[in-house]
């Protein structure tokens, strides 16, 4: 399911360096997601190392962490997983001692978009690993003692910062339903589809997910069902 993603795009052998001009919305129309990806890596390597504030004080490792995040979408989208995954760890990696909300959103997000990535290089048992793993790495010894939250309702919470829970939680689903049926487990894959699709009965992850569980397993009928409903 996760293979759907990629996006095929003809790409100009060198991309204009004049924003806005000509040649640069002609390739912008042509190839948007390059575009992005070399806006993207110019301003990653605008982020010097061992600075802590730009020129408005706002901390640099917080750009480059936005940064970072944005990149690991494109490459995803570019079919280029392995650097996908190599964006998503480093800012899981990072630790913060108070970290803000838009912070623990981006994490919940490198948390599905390494998912993702794992599932494409064919890494599928390590994606579920990623997948259900609690954050624990700013939790203290103490609170580590108690039970890991349920990790649907962490990642839901995590990602519901400006977002519909609901949205939220349709996207946290299709993703632990997408993981599931990478690693042969289709009857958890198609449970998490129907709650999916159940929360937000206009996404098309959602249903596109519950429709692959179903031709899977050879219902024909319930999957016609699913796409008379959809119409």
């Amino acid at each position: 399911m996760y293979e759907s993603r990629k996006q095929s795009e003809e790409l100009p052998l060198l991309l204009s360096g004049v924003l806005g001009s000509e040649e640069d919305i002609s390739q912008l129309l042509r190839a948007p997601l390059q575009r992005a990806l070399f806006c993207l890596n110019n301003a990653l390597n605008l982020c010097t190392p061992g600075t802590e504030k730009d020129n408005i004080g706002t901390n640099m490792h917080d750009h480059e962490e936005a940064i970072r995040i944005l990149v690991a979408y494109v490459r995803l989208e570019l079919g280029d997983p392995v650097v996908a995954l190599t964006m998503a760890k480093s800012v899981l990696s990072r630790n913060v001692d108070s970290p803000t909300s838009i912070s623990i959103k981006r994490k919940a997000l490198a948390r599905l978009y390494a998912c993702e990535a794992l599932c494409c290089i064919g890494n599928a048992p390590a994606a579920l690993q990623i997948i259900l793993k609690s954050d624990m790495e700013s939790v203290s010894d103490s609170e580590q003692r108690h039970p890991p939250a349920d990790p649907i309702e962490k990642l839901v919470d995590d990602m519901s910062w400006k977002m519909d829970k609901g949205e939220a939680r349709a996207l946290v689903n299709v993703a632990f339903s997408a993981t599931f049926a990478a690693n042969d487990e289709l009857g958890k894959a198609e449970n998490h589809a129907k709650v999916a699709l159940a929360v937000n009965l206009k996404s098309v992850n959602a249903r596109n997910a519950l429709l692959f569980c179903l031709l899977r397993r050879g219902d024909t009928a319930g999957a016609l069902n699913i796409l008379r409903m959809s119409r």
